[in-house]
């Protein structure tokens, strides 16, 4: 996989910096991208069309948190085969372990490291579409 041509992402951050830079740098690697600004409009974009590839959640949101949006959709058979990278500015503590217990494939901080991203969704696309 070169780029990721088609692939559908889900970027769920209450931070529009944020979101305008992931945004663009996936689009340049030719992604179809959505946005969302918190888990209960996540949820509801999902349930409104499931078909998204991969789902990039921040954790500290308001309304619904990225651990209580990993939760929901891994208790959801309508999107839990969706994989889940968790991103958060908390480099302290147990933070990434939390988040793959609760189901995400995935953790990588804030500021994101682009190029390792774009590794890591190609890495569980691949896992994804083996198995």
């Amino acid at each position: 996989m070169d780029n990721l041509s088609g692939v559908k992402i889900l970027i769920v951050d209450d931070e529009e910096f944020n979101v305008f830079i992931l945004e663009n740098v996936l689009e340049l690697e030719q992604a179809k991208v959505a946005s969302v600004k918190d888990g209960m409009l996540a949820l509801k974009h999902l349930e409104a069309d499931s078909s998204y590839d991969v789902i990039l959640t921040d954790i500290m949101m308001p309304n619904l948190d990225g651990y209580e949006l990993i939760k929901a959709i891994q208790a959801s058979e309508q999107f839990s085969k969706i994989p889940i990278i968790a991103v958060s500015a908390n480099a302290v503590g147990d933070e990434a372990d939390k988040c793959k217990a609760l189901g995400a494939v995935d953790y990588i901080h804030k500021p994101i490291d682009i190029e390792k991203l774009i590794e890591m969704i190609k890495h569980h696309l691949t896992i994804t579409s083996s198995s």
